[in-house]
């Protein structure tokens, strides 16, 4: 199965959270992405598509602007 995200701004925060809600082994996608994009990036993919959550419209702002 694969899952495209055609054009430039086309990545969210949370994109395919219900696919790892219902089936956690896939996971494993991300720890492999996470362990081939380590020199590349400052933290985990996972982090930038997955932050911690936030409440204010500026936090939400800023962990959107990262992941783009």
């Amino acid at each position: 199965v694969c899952f495209l995200f055609p054009g430039q701004g086309a990545q969210k925060i949370d994109m395919l959270l219900d696919i790892l809600v219902a089936q956690p082994d896939r996971y494993a996608l991300f720890e492999r992405a996470n362990a081939l994009l380590a020199q590349s990036l400052p933290r985990p993919i996972s982090q930038y598509i997955y932050p911690a959550p936030g409440f204010s419209e500026e936090e939400l702002a800023r962990r959107q602007a990262e992941l783009n």
